[in-house]
């Protein structure tokens, strides 16, 4: 049995992203892949959205203040992820919600074509 969607995401999908084509979540072990195309460019975990960041585009979270996806393993130190809190004036903001849903798309994994 799939793992029933938390109303925060939910409402991110239906009213937020209602609109912008090819959109789907993939249930993980510690939350939610949010994905394009098939294209993964958030992830949504412990009632928090983050979108991928790299060269092109984590200035922008930086300049609002946004918080690094971090995670501990039970007895280690804290590790923190390629993805960075998406603020919520973007979510509210259907143009450039768009905008950094295509920068975040267009991060370079760092593996070889």
């Amino acid at each position: 049995m799939p793992k029933p969607i938390p109303e925060y995401l939910n409402y991110f999908l239906e009213d937020c992203l209602m609109w912008v084509e090819g959109i789907s979540v993939r249930a993980m072990f510690w939350g939610y892949g949010i994905y394009k195309f098939w294209k993964i460019f958030g992830i949504f975990v412990h009632d928090v959205i983050y979108f991928k960041v790299g060269d092109n585009n984590k200035h922008f979270f930086e300049e609002r203040g946004s918080r690094p996806f971090t995670y501990q393993k039970k007895g280690e130190k804290s590790y923190s992820m390629r993805y960075m809190e998406l603020p919520e004036a973007i979510m509210e903001n259907r143009e450039e919600l768009e905008l950094w849903i295509e920068r975040s798309i267009e991060v370079k994994t760092g593996k070889r074509k």
